[in-house]
């Protein structure tokens, strides 16, 4: 079973699509999620882009692909493709700072 929700933004619009097999799997569904994305950018020619969204605390990342398409204007062009999703966020990354030791 699939479930589609797109919701579309000003220069670009999101396609969820979360595949679910079974409600057994049902707990694991984060480790399938993918959406599709469509995005607006500058005028390139650039073939390819690197995206990574978080949406509900699920991050997405993938390659948008530039299918060749452009405004009227030859302003901005249009990129595509899915961003498959991973089951956490990422960990913090914990920064640590050394103070200079006080002499004695």
């Amino acid at each position: 079973m699939k479930k589609w929700l797109t919701v579309t933004f000003l220069f670009f619009s999101i396609t969820f699509v979360s595949a679910v097999a079974s409600p057994y799997d049902a707990a694991q569904a984060a480790s399938y999620d993918q959406i599709f994305i469509k995005k607006n950018v500058p005028y390139t020619h650039d073939k390819v882009i690197w995206e990574t969204q978080t949406h509900y605390g699920i991050v997405y990342s993938g390659y948008l692909y530039n299918r060749g398409f452009s405004d009227a204007a030859g302003r901005y062009s249009l990129f595509s493709g899915y961003l498959i999703g991973s089951s956490m966020m990422p960990p913090i990354v914990p920064m640590t700072i050394k103070l200079p030791q006080a002499s004695q």
